[in-house]
C-alpha cells in the first residue's frame, strides 16, 4: 500500500514538472516572436501614412510665385519705383504744336522773294502726331521716334495757298531715371526729316492758277527738350489708368528742334530753331 501511494506521488510530481517546462518552453517563443516582428498596428499607421503621402497634391512653388507676381503686376504699387515697374519695353503716343515754318524755301510763282517775306502774315501754327516706342535700360531709354504734321500759310494779295507736312523719323533718348519718378526727363532726338507740300494760286480749273507740289530731299535734324511728369497733380487718376489702360506716365514736354538744309538740291525746307511744345503718354 506504501509502494503504490509512492509512485503515484512520483507520477504527479513528474507530470507537474514536464508541464512547468512545456509551459516555459512556449513562453520562451512568443517572447522570441515579439522581439522580431512589428506590432499589426504600427504597420497599418505607416502603411496609411505612405498612402496618404502618395495622394497629397504636390503645389510647384515657383508657379504659384509666378502666378502671385502677375497678379500683384496688375496693381499699381505705391512703393515700386519707375525704374523698377516699367517693362522692358514701352510705347509712346502724343501731340504736339509750335514754331515750325519752312523759313528758307522759295515761293514757286514769285521772284525775289523768301518764305518769310510772302507767307509770314497767313501762316497757321503747326500740329504734329509723336508716336514711338522705346527699350528700358539700367542708364535710360532709347527707341524710335516718329513725327508726321501739318502747316498751313497764305498769301492774301496773290490768293495762293500753301500745305506742308513735314515728317521725321529718328531715335530718342530719355534721361528717365534720375528720381524715383520721372518728375524730370532730358531728351535727345536725331535723325532725319522730308516735307512733302503743295503750292498753289487761285484759278485752277478756271483758268490763270497755277499748281505745284512734291517732296524735299531726305536731310537731317536734331532736336533737345525735356519732359515734365504731370501724375503727381491727380494721383487717383494716375492709378485707375495705370490700371485700367496700363499707361505709365503722363508728360509735358519742350524742346528745341532744327530741320537742317540737305545735300542734294530741290526746294529747301530747312528751318531755324523751332520751339516745340506738347502732350505725350506712355504705355
Amino acid at each position: 500500500m506504501r509502494l503504490m501511494a509512492f509512485f503515484i506521488a512520483a507520477g504527479l510530481s513528474l507530470t507537474f514538472s514536464i508541464q512547468t517546462s512545456a509551459q516555459d518552453s512556449i513562453d520562451e517563443m512568443f517572447k522570441l516572436e515579439s522581439s522580431t516582428q512589428k506590432p499589426l498596428v504600427g504597420k497599418s499607421r505607416d502603411v496609411n501614412q505612405t498612402r496618404n503621402k502618395r495622394t497629397e497634391p504636390v503645389i510647384d512653388e515657383r508657379a504659384h510665385d509666378r502666378a502671385q507676381k502677375k497678379t500683384c503686376n496688375c496693381k499699381f504699387a505705391p512703393g515700386v519705383s519707375y525704374s523698377e515697374r516699367k517693362g522692358s519695353v514701352s510705347g509712346f503716343f502724343g501731340v504736339l504744336g509750335g514754331t515750325y515754318a519752312p523759313a528758307n524755301y522759295v515761293p514757286d510763282f514769285v521772284t525775289r522773294h523768301t518764305f518769310a517775306d510772302y507767307y509770314e502774315k497767313g501762316k497757321t501754327p503747326n500740329f504734329e502726331v509723336v508716336f514711338g516706342f522705346k527699350l528700358n535700360l539700367f542708364v535710360g531709354s532709347i527707341g524710335p521716334h516718329f513725327t508726321g504734321g501739318y502747316f498751313s500759310a497764305k498769301n492774301e494779295t496773290d490768293k495762293s495757298k500753301m500745305t506742308v507736312y513735314p515728317v521725321t523719323a529718328g531715335i530718342i533718348y530719355e534721361l528717365n531715371n534720375l528720381f524715383k519718378e520721372p518728375y524730370l526727363v532730358p531728351y535727345l532726338i536725331g535723325g532725319t526729316y522730308t516735307a512733302v507740300y503743295s503750292e498753289a494760286t487761285e484759278g485752277i480749273g478756271g483758268g490763270g492758277g497755277q499748281a505745284v507740289s512734291g517732296n524735299s530731299a531726305a536731310a537731317g535734324f536734331y532736336a533737345i527738350g525735356a519732359m515734365i511728369q504731370l501724375d503727381w497733380i491727380d494721383p487717383e487718376t494716375h492709378i485707375s489708368g495705370y490700371e485700367e489702360f496700363g499707361i505709365e506716365n503722363t508728360f509735358l514736354f519742350i524742346e528745341g528742334r532744327s530741320f537742317l538744309v540737305g545735300a542734294n538740291s530741290g526746294p529747301n525746307f530747312s528751318t531755324p530753331l523751332q520751339i516745340n511744345g506738347g502732350v505725350k503718354i506712355e504705355f
